[in-house]
């Protein structure tokens, strides 16, 4: 920029005092440049609809200019005003800055999802965006259609089929406050795939009445329906959870079934809560799990119980129920070992869920759970990708735009 002209900017603003005036000067002056840059950009699309230039004839024109009409559209800068759109005379002129009939620019719908979704209600979203967009925030009756156009993401990502590429398969579910006949907490699972690359990803959920082996049979039978036939699954982990193992067993019988090694471990600890020997205890039952071999993980096993069995029956008795179940990543290549052991990847994807939907209060019904759950879903995909892949001009995790 030449001096002499930011010159003049700074004197002209050096006359104004209040800093919001300020920003208001410079925001007016960005959204004339943008006005002019979109026109400019719309000018240039209906040239190549046209494919000739103005006035001249020839064999290769594709229609003919009609003029202009005006609209507004509400950007990251505000709301552009009387914003000359071309016509055409036989075609309707289409550009790829908007769809048909929108007046918010892409990533102003995302703005608005994202403050839904963080716990802002759909009638305090005008609000909070107020203060960016001016008098171009969406009212709440935008914010509702806004936030319905999710319901057109979550049936395509329910029903696009799963790459049979998953080695190991995490199970586990959570409570969520439904208004059903009064406000109701109804179990949801959930189930995130390994893939052969080291790839993490949401693979689906399902709303249960309740916990049951039919409700468990349901959910991993929809998974295999949309392609994951287990052909590379090593290993199907999950809480302490016998309507798991029973359902990955029938479809899944080549797969190795896990018992959370982290929830058998946390269930220890709260049998113990007032055992005054409870460090000693968890010492040697965490030792088991630090083994380098089964042989040595059974060998510590046997020196837990003959230790405690008589001090602390039941406890003791509850931790080794089952545990053959807690060693089955021994049977996996060791670099899988870490991550066949516990459901941590879905326990850090049901924290993030907690954090989001508890300002939320309790849903209107499934429906509205669902859009919620896909879009954190979804969210949570992107964000992981985004890790994966750790490029230094990776952006940050959003709602995908083909959904909206």
């Amino acid at each position: 920029m030449p001096h002499r002209y930011a010159d003049r900017i700074a004197h002209a603003l050096s006359q104004i005092k209040d800093e919001d005036e300020v920003w208001g000067e410079i925001t007016a002056a960005m959204q004339s440049k943008l006005k002019e840059l979109l026109e400019g950009v719309l000018e240039s699309e209906r040239d190549l609809m046209v494919a000739c230039e103005w006035y001249q004839r020839g064999e290769a024109r594709q229609d003919h200019r009609s003029g202009y009409r005006t609209r507004s559209l509400v950007t990251a800068l505000g709301r552009i005003s009387s914003l000359r759109v071309p016509r055409m005379r036989s075609k309707q002129f289409e550009t790829v800055l908007w769809r048909h009939y929108r007046r918010r620019a892409a990533p102003i719908d995302r703005a608005v999802i994202e403050s839904f979704l963080c716990g802002v209600a759909t009638r305090k979203v005008k609000r909070t965006l107020r203060s960016i967009l001016g008098d171009g925030s969406p009212s709440h009756q935008a914010v509702s259609r806004i936030v319905a156009r999710l319901n057109e993401g979550l049936v395509k990502w329910q029903t696009t089929p799963i790459a049979d590429d998953i080695e190991i398969l995490y199970v586990d579910g959570v409570y969520l406050r439904i208004k059903d006949r009064g406000v109701r907490k109804r179990p949801t699972l959930f189930a995130l795939g390994i893939t052969k690359q080291g790839k993490a990803r949401v693979l689906g959920f399902w709303h249960a009445w309740e916990e049951s082996a039919d409700e468990v049979q349901a959910f991993l039978q929809s998974l295999y329906g949309r392609g994951l036939k287990g052909s590379h699954l090593k290993s199907v982990v999950a809480d302490e959870a016998p309507a798991v193992f029973a359902a990955a067993t029938t479809l899944w019988p080549y797969a190795k079934f896990q018992l959370c090694v982290f929830h058998k471990m946390k269930n220890l600890v709260f049998a113990l809560k007032r055992c005054p020997l409870k460090g000693l205890i968890i010492k040697d039952a965490r030792a088991v799990f630090q083994a380098t071999s089964r042989a040595e993980a059974l060998r510590r096993i046997r020196l837990l119980h003959a230790r405690w069995v008589k001090l602390h029956p039941k406890p003791i008795k509850n931790f080794l129920h089952n545990i053959d179940l807690c060693l089955t990543y021994f049977d996996l290549p060791h670099q899988l070992w870490k991550k066949g052991r516990t459901t941590n990847p879905l326990d850090r994807f049901f924290t993030e869920l907690r954090r989001r939907i508890n300002p939320m209060g309790a849903f209107l019904d499934r429906n509205s759970a669902s859009r919620i759950l896909f879009a954190l879903s979804d969210m949570e995909n992107q964000n992981r990708l985004r890790k994966e892949n750790n490029s230094p001009h990776a952006t940050s995790a959003k709602i995908n735009s083909a959904h909206l």
